[in-house]
């Protein structure tokens, strides 16, 4: 497919994903939070669809069904904007700025950053036009020579998440290495984005309660640590003071105050409710009201 023959695209993203599963989702979640607009294909078939009941992943005492399960992943990917559509991918083509990938239905969408995170239903991988990506056994057949970290290939801007990367058939393995890749891929944004290296590989995804971290002003501690991130950087003194700015700017927004905790926390709650089986939360909710009436 060369890009002379390609239609006009139907959308364009930072990032697609193809794949749905854990790793597809964790990778979207982290892309998202970044303010990469993303997209996930998910059709076709399922390596977590063949799990009859998940009980080794953390956070559920007793195990979790795999379709609550899965609207749980789905609905925190959405959440952080991810854009979610049962399509799946057939072909794709390297172009000049990154990637074009096509569906079944015959849209095409165009991306900077291109993820595969589906075990199953990797064919379209062929089509691109650098190597070929399955040998003759089925398995991912690609180059990983200084490239086994953070998800990516011998391709720039084509990365791989869970399965298809190089986590073991666990569920909670493939959602590590997905987020690797997920970290991976914005570091690799930041860079484009003209970041010094030290800078660009300085990114965490977390909040934090204002004050449990340091005492004392955290926006005058982030901006006087600043230098240290960039101290090998031959940056002028505009760019040094820009820098500087977008930094604090996301270091303080990782600080939030008691009440937003306490209001993430009751949210956070509700959500997981949304989720469940209705018998099972009326259920519960009278065995709590009869607790109370013992008191």
């Amino acid at each position: 497919m060369t890009n002379e023959s390609r239609t006009a695209v139907t959308e364009e993203y930072d990032v697609v994903i193809v794949g749905g599963g854990v790793g597809g989702v964790t990778v979207g979640v982290f892309t998202s939070r970044y303010g990469l607009s993303t997209l996930i294909l998910d059709r076709g078939r399922s390596s977590l669809g063949r799990i009859a009941h998940l009980e080794n992943f953390p956070g559920f005492p007793a195990g979790i069904d795999i379709p609550t399960f899965h609207k749980l992943s789905h609905a925190q990917a959405e959440r952080a904007g991810c854009e979610i559509t049962r399509e799946k991918a057939v072909s794709a083509a390297q172009t000049a700025d990154g990637f074009r990938i096509e569906t079944e239905t015959g849209d095409e969408y165009a991306t900077k950053s291109l993820v595969a995170a589906a075990k199953y239903g990797r064919e379209w991988l062929e089509t691109l036009d650098e190597g070929e990506f399955l040998g003759a056994d089925g398995e991912v057949d690609i180059n990983w020579e200084g490239h086994k970290r953070y998800g990516r290939t011998s391709v720039d801007g084509l990365y791989f998440a869970g399965r298809l990367g190089t986590a073991e058939d666990q569920v909670v393995v493939a959602a590590g290495q997905a987020g690797e890749t997920a970290l991976g891929l914005i570091h690799d944004v930041r860079r484009d984005e003209g970041l010094p290296e030290d800078l660009a590989a300085h990114y965490t995804d977390w909040v934090f309660v204002e004050g449990s971290i340091i005492n004392g002003d955290w926006e005058e501690h982030v901006r006087n640590e600043f230098p240290e991130r960039v101290e090998d950087a031959d940056l002028s003194e505009a760019r040094f003071e820009e820098l500087r700015s977008q930094y604090v700017e996301r270091k303080v927004e990782q600080a939030i105050a008691p009440g937003e905790q306490r209001e993430r926390r009751r949210r956070g709650h509700r959500r997981l409710v949304e989720h469940l089986d209705d018998d099972a939360v009326l259920d519960r909710a009278a065995e709590i009201e009869a607790e109370m009436d013992e008191y």
